[in-house]
């Protein structure tokens, strides 16, 4: 059986920089087996003569995984296909192909959620069908995935759990033990346990080499060579990389070929060597074009674009771009999509084409965000705040530095932290050495007397070095915290000076939340009970009377009665939403959506990337009067016809888009104060500690992004 899974996203071997070596981290469970063309033949001469079911799923398996790199709709029709197959014979097995396919074609094009849903459902039918090989192989993509969504211990869990379970196999295949080796080193890198990354790295290496699979022997050579970059010794990583290469070239695998060169041409661009990187680019190139790989066809039209743009050959980088672009649209690969409309609007704007740079910046801006890229997304404010200056656009200009500052700032103290991690453990490791060396002083001494003043003499010398380098560390830091304290004070004055304003605010707010509820309560339980039991008299009063002939008062009276019930229960829904109280804000929120999608002239689409468990009932109650106010505003001004509503949440912060498609409306016309939509809007993002930032304008729709923090 063909594992699709194996056959995706052989995008890079080695590279430094943070997202190609996520892309390394992946290959450690996709291998490349068969040479393209006699692949795809063989695989259409296994669907032709398929006998039963189980040989047809596994011919839709293996052309999914070979138009994977190539043809996105041919993909999907394969795993239809399989999908097909699945419901006929509503077999465990057809069902975790198709699901593992599904993961595997999510994961090439970006959409990890959605990859990780399908590859839970995988993992269901393997324990289903009892077979362990198919449950370790399947829990460690999914620790892949946890990987790339940066959820690190979940990751080295089930990384952790399917090499424990291939362990105990006793037909384990090595090159499979090579790969879970490599993904475990990878994790412990990123938890800064860089022993144990290089002893797993070490180990992935051999077991690699001694399982005669040359691929497999190759991607851990690659992993090898990315871990000693990250731990910055270019040198033996740059060894293993040419290492890396030559071997490719002996066992003829023309994909890790091209891999590796692009990587090294990037080494040498750094290095300033222009002629070394464009050859080496340029081989790349002709390896990928070769086999049709697209992804490394794009990959390499990038790098080849981004060396002509520092050669300011701007024609040519354009062109190189323009042909990246069009590979990744090929195999719908956002990430690749947005690097290539960001650099082309880099492009434009030293060629002062304002319009077609805004353009492509905000093309790849959208697609960074929605794969939630911090770093492209911060190179994209980047640009457009450069690009608005260049116009005299001072307004926008200052949007998207803020913005830029802002996301740079999370970014500057992710990397702070992380340095300070990393010098922890290199201290750790430090004070390690010490004791491992007087341990062995102690034994030494016992054996030779002779010896003990020159050891203890070692011993102090190490001592006062550790010594030093502990006080060197010790200043260091409090350099580091008389800085951060000096900016918590200025912070605190700034918070000081706003608190009776917050104040003020938040009593303003929480008085009106909970004289609203009072009202839902009062009207539900008072009124609306009197008026149920005013129902039921007036019904015994009907069925009393039927006789009559006229009984048009009482039933206009009844029809009164109808009327006030229901509009006593709107009125108490609209003060306190049951979805809200019952099922929490987001349920609350497709309820309302639902409410409004049945007029058919405004459609609201909700989408969440996260859940309400760090929300408070305050939180959930400020955030639906947020959505309930704009599309009120929607409704009443916009024209609109489509209402978007998305949250997210990343460190420690919810993020919440909303936005229509309607006529929009000059911001410098409206005096925010007295606008009564926006004033309410903006009151309680501030009552929430958090931010807003309004983007409109005449005839681009209005849109909402709203930052708050966790409750703690």
């Amino acid at each position: 059986m063909i594992n699709f899974g194996q056959l995706i996203l052989m995008s890079c071997i080695l590279n430094a920089s943070i997202d190609m070596y996520k892309c390394l981290f992946l290959i450690s469970f996709f291998l490349l087996s068969l040479d393209a063309a006699a692949q795809l033949d063989s695989l259409q001469q296994q669907l032709n003569n398929a006998q039963g079911w189980k040989d047809k799923i596994n011919a839709h398996q293996g052309l999914a995984a070979y138009y994977a790199s190539a043809d996105s709709s041919k993909v999907l029709a394969h795993i239809q296909a399989m999908e097909e197959i699945a419901f006929e014979q509503n077999d465990h097995l057809a069902w975790y192909q198709m699901y593992t396919s599904l993961a595997s074609f999510y994961t090439g094009t970006s959409r990890y959620d959605k990859a990780q849903e399908a590859m839970s459902k995988a993992v269901r039918y393997s324990i289903m069908m009892d077979d362990p090989e198919s449950t370790s192989a399947t829990l460690g993509n999914i620790g892949v995935l946890k990987y790339y969504t940066n959820d690190l211990d979940s990751a080295k869990y089930y990384l952790d759990t399917a090499y424990q379970i291939k362990k105990e196999l006793d037909d384990t295949d090595q090159s499979n033990l090579s790969r879970n080796l490599h993904a475990l080193a990878t994790i412990s890198r990123a938890l800064y346990l860089f022993e144990d990354a290089i002893s797993y790295q070490m180990e992935a290496v051999r077991i690699g080499e001694a399982s005669g699979k040359k691929s497999t022997y190759l991607r851990a050579l690659g992993g090898l060579a990315g871990l000693y970059s990250d731990l910055d010794k270019e040198e033996e990583s740059f060894s293993i990389s040419m290492k890396l290469l030559n071997k490719a070239i002996e066992f003829n695998d023309l994909e890790a070929m091209g891999v590796t060169a692009k990587n090294i041409g990037l080494r040498y661009l750094e290095k300033d060597d222009r002629d070394s990187s464009f050859y080496y680019f340029q081989f790349a190139k002709e390896q990928f074009e070769k086999i049709g790989y697209v992804r490394g066809s794009s990959e390499a039209e990038i790098a080849i674009g981004d060396w002509y743009y520092k050669e300011e050959d701007f024609d040519q980088s354009i062109k190189h771009y323009k042909e990246a672009l069009s590979h990744a649209e090929g195999i719908n690969d956002d990430r690749l999509k947005a690097t290539a409309f960001k650099n082309l609007g880099l492009v434009y704007l030293q060629q002062s084409k304002f319009a077609q740079a805004e353009y492509s910046m905000k093309q790849g801006l959208k697609l960074f965000e929605q794969l939630d890229y911090h770093f492209g997304v911060n190179e994209s404010y980047g640009a457009l705040k450069e690009l608005y200056e260049s116009k005299a656009d001072w307004k926008n200009a200052f949007v998207y530095q803020k913005q830029y500052h802002f996301l740079t700032d999370s970014l500057s103290k992710e990397k702070f932290n992380n340095e300070v991690k990393t010098l922890d453990v290199k201290y750790e490791t430090k004070i390690k050495d010490v004791e491992i060396q007087k341990q062995k002083l102690i034994i030494q001494n016992q054996k030779s007397k002779e010896k003990v003043l020159a050891r203890y003499l070692g011993l102090v010398a190490l001592l006062g070095v550790s010594g030093l380098f502990i006080l060197f560390q010790r200043n260091r830091r409090t350099k580091i915290l008389s800085i951060k304290n000096i900016e918590i004070k200025n912070q605190k004055i700034n918070e000081l000076k706003n608190e009776n304003k917050i104040l003020a605010l938040s009593s303003m707010i929480e008085g009106q939340e909970i004289e609203r509820k009072r009202i839902a309560q009062d009207l539900h339980d008072g009124l609306g009970g009197i008026l149920s039991t005013v129902k039921l008299q007036m019904k015994n009063v009907h069925d009393e009377i039927k006789k009559f002939e006229n009984i048009d008062l009482l039933a206009k009276t009844e029809d009164l009665v109808n009327s006030a019930y229901d509009e006593v229960r709107r009125i108490s829904q609209d003060m306190m939403p049951g979805a809200l109280v019952n099922l929490g804000l987001f349920a609350a929120i497709e309820d309302l959506a639902d409410q409004v999608n049945t007029s058919g002239d405004l459609i609201i689409k909700p989408q969440w990337f996260t859940s309400e468990e760090n929300m408070s009932e305050q939180t959930q109650i400020m955030l639906y009067r947020i959505v309930q106010e704009a599309v009120t505003n929607t409704i009443k001004y916009s024209k609109a016809s489509q209402f978007l509503i998305q949250a997210s949440a990343t460190d420690g912060r919810y993020h919440f888009t909303i936005e229509d498609n309607g006529i929009g409306f000059d911001l410098d016309t409206i005096d925010v104060e007295k606008s009564v939509g926006l004033k309410s809007i903006k009151s309680r993002v501030e009552f929430l500690n958090g931010e807003l930032v309004v983007d409109t304008g005449p005839n681009r729709g209005t849109s909402y992004e709203i930052e708050i923090p966790f409750d703690l």
